[in-house]
């Protein structure tokens, strides 16, 4: 079983961490190259501002009148004023000689002509410190007259507080716009965690793997072929018996999963597994290997998602089957001996009870020879012992069910069978003998019920004839009575002479089946005769 102690850190954690890292190292990473650049773009963009601002004055025609003497100053200083406060800029207004006109200065030292001075021929951006005032960026425009001759200078200037305070406010943002970054990146990497944990129904990827290396133990354990393909027939899962059996059939299974079934095998009824939804189980043949083979559809929330199919091959499970039917064949026939022995017994328990001795002894004598009498009568005729004690249990059974059942005189099989024959002759007739005493069990005439059974040698064939005093078989029944599961006797029958027909064809037999209604049935059945080998 999987122990769920052993992950020391849950899989949600570990994606929690691993993204809060890699979204925090992101964000630093960005932080830091921003924070590099925005003194720079901070600069730059006040500082064409503080040009710009210098520019707008120095076109104003008022201004270009004033520098001139065409206007009062007073009509100016007004205009300064009102531009500087606007955009927070220190400006001064020049005559052509350099010489301070006009002036507002945002501090509170009122010098910003003297330090705009030395700036007059530098038409962009610069900075210096005069005093105890640094102005970070100022800049100089010439004034024109009409005449496009130079007549003054315009001087623009950005305090170092504000350009601060600007600076201040970009990293504030970039700093809160970064936190919301990380913030939501840290909620996304807990709403994933519980997704892939929902997905993965809370198992960790150490309980995972062991569950597949349990899964494909225990598959590989399992004695049928298991192979399953998803909804476009995939193969999504084999085990080592499936790849087994298609080596058998010739098939390179190297890289069996993740191929279509169709590479496999031409006919995949897996398809209309896929299709249908229904289970199946049908017969296919891959390169001449025929395998049994069950097919249920895989449905998940009412969806078919794929199929699976366990498959071995039809020669094992006719063995298997093969093998069941002769030992219920042979508990059928100790079950009826230790029936008949019980009411023998009790006969003679009733005897002893009534001091009936003489009777006693020659019941006793009655049944050993009886006995003996069909023990030597098998024995003669068969020289074969698991044959002979297969009769006797027959023999009993039918005294149960009130049926003369006999070995013909015609009987002769005059030398053992091969051990392998022998189980396949047991097979044979006690499912033709049981048919017949079906027949007869259910047969409500009330005439003499008997089967005869003949077993002889033939040249190099063995003759195998029951008979049986029965209903018949109707002329349009004959042909499907060895079809698997066809029966008129109920469910769950239909087998018996479906594995004697398979039986029969593995040895290279026939079967004949000769019928008349209210008269009986005749199984002829012909074998090649396999003798069994001597022992050193």
């Amino acid at each position: 079983m999987i122990d769920r102690q052993e992950a020391t850190i849950p899989l949600s954690s570990k994606v929690v961490l691993l993204i809060t890292f890699v979204v925090f190292f992101s964000l630093l990473v960005t932080t830091t190259l921003m924070t590099s650049r925005v003194d720079d773009v901070v600069e730059e963009r006040l500082g064409r501002n503080a040009l710009s601002i210098a520019s707008a004055v120095a076109n104003t025609p008022i201004v270009q009148a004033a520098v001139q003497g065409q206007a009062s100053l007073r009509e100016i200083e007004h205009i300064v004023s009102v531009i500087g406060r606007s955009n927070n800029a220190s400006l001064a207004v020049f005559d052509k000689s350099s010489n301070p006109l006009v002036q507002y200065d945002v501090s509170a030292n009122k010098n910003f002509a003297e330090t705009a001075r030395a700036i007059i021929d530098r038409p962009l951006p610069t900075s210096m410190e005069v005093g105890s005032l640094q102005f970070s960026l100022q800049a100089s425009t010439p004034i024109y007259n009409q005449g496009n001759e130079v007549v003054g200078y315009v001087v623009a200037g950005m305090s170092n507080d504000f350009v601060n305070a600007i600076i201040d406010e970009s990293m504030l943002l970039v700093t809160m716009a970064n936190g919301a970054g990380l913030l939501i990146g840290i909620i996304g990497a807990v709403l994933l965690a519980r997704n892939i944990k929902e997905i993965l129904f809370g198992l960790e990827p150490e309980m995972i793997a062991k569950l597949l290396q349990e899964r494909s133990a225990m598959l590989d354990s399992v004695r049928e072929g298991v192979l399953a393909v998803d909804r476009h027939g995939i193969i999504t899962l084999t085990n080592e018996e499936a790849r087994r059996l298609f080596r058998e059939a010739g098939l390179d299974t190297d890289g069996m999963v993740g191929k279509n079934i169709d590479t496999f095998t031409e006919s995949a009824p897996l398809h209309a597994v896929l299709k249908t939804g229904e289970p199946v189980m049908v017969e296919q043949e891959i390169n001449g290997l025929v395998l049994i083979t069950n097919q249920v559809p895989v449905v998940l929330e009412s969806e078919i998602v794929g199929a699976i199919a366990s498959f071995r091959k039809k020669t094992e499970l006719e063995e298997l089957a093969e093998q069941l039917t002769g030992v219920r064949t042979y508990a059928e026939a100790l079950r009826a001996q230790t029936h008949e022995f019980m009411n023998k017994l009790h006969v003679v328990l009733g005897l002893v009870e009534m001091d009936s001795y003489d009777e006693l002894r020659r019941y006793i004598r009655q049944i050993a020879y009886t006995q003996q009498e069909e023990t030597d009568y098998l024995s003669n005729r068969l020289k074969d012992t698991f044959l002979t004690g297969f009769m006797l249990g027959k023999k009993s059974r039918a005294r149960e069910l009130d049926i003369h059942f006999a070995l013909t005189e015609e009987s002769d099989l005059p030398e053992p069978l091969a051990d392998s024959m022998v189980q396949k002759l047991i097979l044979i007739i006690g499912n033709l003998v049981d048919n017949a005493f079906d027949a007869l069990k259910a047969d409500a005439r009330g005439l003499d019920k008997t089967v005869l059974l003949t077993i002889m040698r033939y040249q190099d064939d063995l003759l195998i004839v029951v008979e049986d005093s029965g209903p018949g078989i109707p002329d349009a029944l004959r042909e499907q009575i060895f079809e698997y599961g066809f029966s008129t006797k109920g469910d769950c029958r239909g087998v018996g002479l479906h594995l004697v027909m398979q039986t029969i064809t593995s040895l290279n037999g026939t079967i004949e089946v000769d019928s008349v209604p209210e008269q009986g049935t005749t199984f002829s059945v012909k074998l090649p005769y396999i003798r069994k080998v001597a022992e050193a």
